[in-house]
């Protein structure tokens, strides 16, 4: 996965930057499968991301469901308009997680 397009920003927490397409779905399910083996609460930002292939809203949805059976806080931060918001509504799914920007 490129650097450039998805940057940790720290243990359980995620920040998704740039247009991610399908290209960026197995580094993206890989880091928050890393955080979902951790401990605490898993945050993913995407306020900074310009576009989103429908493999990563999967990959976010499935996230938030096994975050949920394992008893475990998990937060989307998209912001209303914004890429990730945007691919959500446009597939018809809901926001998982969804907490307001910061």
């Amino acid at each position: 996965m490129d650097p450039e397009k998805t940057d940790g920003i720290g243990p359980g927490k995620l920040c998704l930057a740039h247009e991610l397409g399908l290209r960026d779905a197995a580094g993206i399910r890989d880091r928050l499968l890393a955080a979902l083996n951790g401990e605490g609460a898993v945050v993913v930002d995407t306020s900074p991301a310009t576009g989103m292939h429908a493999a990563i809203l999967q990959i976010l949805a499935a996230a938030a469901r096994d975050a949920a059976r394992q008893g475990r806080s998990f937060t989307l931060i998209a912001p209303p308009g914004g890429a990730c918001a945007t691919a959500f509504e446009r597939a018809g799914l809901d926001l998982p997680g969804q907490a307001p920007a910061a």
